[in-house]
């Protein structure tokens, strides 16, 4: 997910440790650094007032290992800046005297993300600076385009609501989500209480014109998913039997999707998974438990990783592809309605993939064999390849 939640502002009238204040924990924070490239940014986001309330804006810094952020709020104290994920764990927040900070991690917007080893430096972007084209709720943003641009964009994010709920079982909901559509992929939006992801505009529009074809589908379709899946009540980031489903079913809504509309990045996204779970069969994992591997590493959290319940970078990105076959071998058993059945029960309060076996049939509780998925992945993408291919007047 790119976005974060808070239940309530937090106060800072002393020296303290970033994600303390933002109510995130290091396992949370080292995970991200871990997986993110260089050149992404993570949103820092509050108001900074006299201990009477009475907004301020003197300048004060964040200071971490190897670095440090000067930040200078507007003049009715709210501020918004941006660090490296890499400084998360060991950055410190340190107020002015006789002031505090009020961290308001909601209003962060989306981190930066580049994948671009090469990419220019993040710019911060306001939303309420880009041109916009909505349909209810569901908006694309954008800079320097055309309308007639946007708004095919537009009908494409419709699409991918109707399909997404046709074919995979999932309702996106009428909550507040848009993409933004920029020149560069390197920025970081500001945007208060909606969800808005940044991309380039030339990879959406010209998907398989680059050496590798981009990845903008599959990425909207899963954060849109996820995020109704958690408007809905499914939060499961923290806990690995549901990320099975959560991501599971995320994952498998953006592979339909791409399959029928993008079928090059399908191909490639199979043969990603393919390769995270050959690399964990060669560091000699042959079985894959989702109640307990399917988290990431914390260097702080060494006695819970002795308990198994955290995982190796390696055994959280082979989660990815095991979630998504374990779901699409539930969808393939009970279509579009296991999976609205499964959906159904979470919101009830099951907390467990038992709800796989109730909804749709199938067993996840034991250890999954790491070969069989990955032979299963990499026929599946021969298939779709074959499929592609195949001439539109063969028989």
């Amino acid at each position: 997910m790119l976005h974060l939640a808070a239940l309530c502002l937090i106060l800072v009238t002393e020296p303290i440790k970033l994600t303390d204040g933002m109510g995130m924990s290091d396992r949370i924070a080292t995970g991200l650094a871990s997986q993110l490239p260089e050149t992404a940014r993570w949103p820092i986001t509050g108001t900074l007032t006299l201990e009477d309330g009475t907004p301020a804006d003197a300048t004060f810094n964040i200071i971490w290992a190897g670095g440090s952020k000067q930040v200078s709020p507007d003049a009715d104290g709210t501020f918004r800046t941006l660090i490296p994920p890499t400084a998360l764990t060991t950055a410190t927040i340190e107020p002015p005297p006789g002031h505090r900070v009020s961290l308001d991690p909601f209003k962060g917007g989306t981190m930066q993300i580049s994948t671009s080893p090469d990419a220019a430096p993040a710019r911060d972007i306001d939303a309420d600076d880009l041109d916009a084209v909505s349909a209810g709720t569901t908006e694309v943003l954008s800079e320097n385009l055309p309308q007639t641009q946007a708004i095919a964009a537009l009908a494409e994010l419709e699409r991918i609501r109707g399909y997404v709920d046709a074919a995979i079982g999932v309702d996106l909901g009428t909550q507040p989500f848009g993409i933004a559509l920029l020149e560069t992929e390197a920025a970081s939006i500001a945007f208060p209480g909606r969800v808005l992801i940044p991309v380039k505009a030339e990879a959406w529009f010209s998907p398989n014109a680059g050496p590798r074809p981009s990845n903008a589908r599959w990425v909207v379709t899963h954060e849109w998913t996820e995020t109704a899946l958690n408007r809905a009540g499914l939060r499961y980031r923290d806990e690995p039997r549901l990320r099975l489903l959560g991501d599971g079913i995320a994952e498998l809504a953006s592979f339909a999707y791409t399959t029928r509309y993008q079928p090059e990045f399908a191909i490639a996204r199979l043969e990603q998974y393919a390769r995270s779970i050959g690399e964990l069969r060669r560091d000699g994992t042959e079985l894959y438990d989702p109640s307990t591997m399917f988290l990431g590493r914390s260097a702080s959290t060494a006695g819970a990783a002795s308990r198994g319940r955290i995982g190796s970078t390696a055994q959280e990105a082979a989660g990815y592809a095991v979630a998504f076959w374990v779901m699409h071998q539930a969808h393939l058993q009970a279509g579009p309605e296991g999976v609205r059945r499964m959906v159904g029960l979470m919101q009830e309060g099951e907390r467990s993939v038992d709800v796989l076996a109730k909804a749709a049939g199938v067993s996840s509780t034991t250890p999954l064999s790491l070969a069989d998925i990955e032979r299963g992945i990499k026929s599946l993408a021969e298939t779709i390849a074959q499929d592609r291919d195949e001439p539109a007047d063969a028989p």
